[in-house]
């Protein structure tokens, strides 16, 4: 009974390293790789950001090899950015015969890099040989949505090869290695003067909208709710340009700004785009009647 549960405690042991190994960082005696993620911002542009990815031979009978990511919810991989930008032989020495290609497949969300000898999948890595390439990222609401939520961000992979046993893969889904941070908006309403109001007449007010995330943003939805003891004339405005509601339900009136457009453009954050960064703040300026 002793010698059945000493091997029922090492199966489990060894079934927990085994599992580990599967989810963790890939290094075993085929293939090592490793990422080196920047962080990331919304809004596209010059806020895309690249994955690094370095990956080295470990034996000599693997070939057909290809990287597959799982990019977290509204990551997405930017077509035409991935580039091989450094390959090596066991030396240290650039690889210049039978050098390794990169082609691209799949999907924005899950693409995915296959990396030949030549653009052949059946030559062989040779051991010790190391490529470094590169990609660019972008991101969506649906990040800023997952970020919100207590997502993590980890550029997820599984790279598919075969050997003398034919095919294989291996994974990496462990959140805890090279995960990066999302840099994304944060807004926020600065407290509103109260006003003393007397019936009949109209009052003007400012409101303050503070950016106070990371990240930036491109566009915001501004809600009024005029409650209902307020008359129906309201007006909100930014620079003295009047805004129109995008839509008016009861005493609700919706404002979808947006910030590539007059008479925000090139007002608003850095004054260089219509990125809208932290620290910097904006007013809008309401005024209404109570009846």
């Amino acid at each position: 009974m002793k010698k059945v549960f000493k091997n029922f405690l090492l199966f489990i042991v060894l079934l927990t390293i085994n599992i580990f190994a599967l989810n963790a960082q890939i290094d075993d005696n085929r293939y090592k790789v490793s990422l080196s993620p920047e962080d990331l911002a919304t809004c596209g542009g010059v806020n895309n950001s690249f994955e690094r990815v370095y990956i080295q031979g470990k034996n000599a009978s693997c070939n057909n090899f290809s990287i597959t990511f799982n990019l977290p919810d509204g990551v997405m991989y930017e077509a035409g950015t991935a580039v091989i930008t450094s390959q090596l032989d066991t030396n240290g020495l650039p690889i210049t015969i039978n050098p390794y290609v990169i082609d691209v497949a799949g999907t924005p969300n899950n693409p995915i890099f296959t990396l030949y000898r030549n653009g052949d999948p059946n030559i062989n890595w040779n051991v010790g040989d190391e490529v470094f390439f590169e990609f660019k990222r972008s991101a969506d609401c649906d990040a800023v949505a997952l970020l919100n939520s207590g997502g993590l961000f980890k550029d997820a992979h599984t790279i598919n090869f075969n050997d003398n046993g034919g095919p294989n893969s291996a994974t990496d889904n462990d959140n805890n290695i090279s995960s990066y941070a999302l840099l994304a908006a944060s807004l926020n309403i600065s407290s509103i003067n109260t006003v003393n109001a007397n019936v009949g007449e109209t009052y003007t007010r400012n409101i303050t909208i503070a950016q106070g995330g990371l990240g930036c943003t491109e566009t915001f939805t501004y809600y009024v709710d005029l409650g209902e003891d307020v008359d129906d004339i309201y007006s909100l405005s930014y620079q003295g340009t009047p805004l129109t509601p995008t839509s008016t339900v009861g005493q609700v009136l919706t404002y979808e700004i947006d910030l590539n457009s007059s008479p925000f453009f090139q007002n608003v954050g850095n004054n260089d785009n219509a990125s809208f960064y932290r620290h910097r703040i904006q007013r809008l300026h309401g005024w209404l009647g109570w009846s």
